[in-house]
């Protein structure tokens, strides 16, 4: 899978199995959820990792998001995967705006591919997202991504998820996503997080395709 068709690296999400779609809030959230916001002000986010273990295949993201207009955020995100020869890369601005029951967003993606000596090509893509706090403590969330599936060089699967988050104390945070590609059967992400004092937090999670369990803090 290319590096714009796999979830981005974000620690405190792939922590708990990559579920963040209905409670999307905190670092980079809007990558999973067009509509997500950020419980400060501002917040800067960089993670650098090898993957598959692989040698000379590196991946790395930076992330910004802010608040805009008291009950708006604006998202701008650099995702790159590179080895020798080749990249692919995702640069990403999204912009959520609502009120404490409901939010909306959309989010434009310039997705990038280059091979030495073969020139480059990229492709914009379009995704939208929507949140609503059922009650205090409830969340639900609905996200398509790729809604116009850019070619590059072929159709991208359109993805659709629908999430639940669910804050059962002022500590325990539990979220559950299932998503849904084109030709790919459906997968099930869920997990959590627990903090521990005021500077440690405790997360883990699971997904299936593949079946995987997750654990971060």
């Amino acid at each position: 899978g290319a590096a714009f068709e796999r979830p981005p690296l974000v620690p405190s999400i792939t922590a708990k199995g990559g579920a963040s779609v209905g409670w999307s809030e905190g670092q980079s959230a809007f990558l999973w959820n067009p509509a997500g916001e950020i419980s400060t002000h501002a917040s800067f986010l960089t993670a650098y990792s090898r993957p598959y273990g692989v040698d000379d295949l590196d991946e790395g993201i930076l992330s910004y998001s802010h608040t805009v207009a008291n009950s708006g955020c604006l998202g701008l995100n650099w995702q790159r995967l590179r080895t020798t020869g080749y990249y692919e890369d995702r640069r990403a601005v999204a912009i959520s705006y609502g009120n404490q029951i409901a939010r909306a967003g959309v989010r434009l993606d310039r997705l990038g591919i280059g091979i030495d000596g073969f020139g480059n090509r990229s492709a914009f893509g379009v995704s939208v997202g929507g949140l609503w706090k059922a009650t205090e403590g409830l969340q639900l969330g609905l996200a398509v991504d790729a809604l116009n599936r850019p070619r590059i060089p072929h159709p991208l699967p359109r993805g659709f998820a629908l999430g639940v988050g669910l804050r059962v104390s002022p500590g325990l945070l539990l979220v559950m996503d299932v998503r849904k590609e084109s030709d790919v059967k459906a997968q099930i992400l869920a997990g959590g997080e627990l903090p521990v004092g005021h500077h440690f937090v405790l997360r883990a999670g699971m997904h299936n395709q593949p079946w995987e369990v997750t654990a971060g803090w």
